[in-house]
């Protein structure tokens, strides 16, 4: 049988705008409305190390490997929400958020979307 993930109709990705507090970004997004998946993978890409566009084939390719600018946490089924703790403070992120799913050594990915969100982590401010 052939897996359907879910489609870009059905899972636009994440929604648009980042709640920053601190060195933390919250995220928040839709149940696909179709499609199988298993999980929810968020890619973030550090643009202090590559400031070059998001692009999903490279996220899938490179995240948490050594030298990437890339990393992904995986999420589970039904979880609506996530927050990304210790992110750099002056840098600058792009966030983008895919279905996945394994059949056998297969993965399967929904349909790439355009809903990347780009976020900037501000620097410390002292409090007197």
């Amino acid at each position: 049988p052939e897996v359907k993930t879910p489609t870009v109709a059905q899972f636009p990705g994440i929604n648009l705008g980042c709640a920053i507090n601190q060195d933390n970004a919250t995220f928040n997004w839709p149940t696909p409305t179709s499609g199988i998946y298993q999980e929810y993978v968020l890619y973030a890409k550090n643009l202090g190390i590559d400031p070059s566009p998001f692009r999903y084939t490279d996220a899938i390719a490179t995240a948490n490997l050594p030298g990437s600018s890339y990393t992904k946490t995986v999420i589970p089924s039904g979880t609506l929400s996530t927050t990304l703790s210790m992110l750099e403070p002056g840098n600058k992120y792009r966030f983008g958020m895919l279905t996945h799913a394994t059949s056998g050594s297969t993965d399967y990915y929904s349909e790439y979307n355009v809903n990347i969100i780009e976020c900037s982590i501000p620097m410390p401010v002292a409090k007197f």
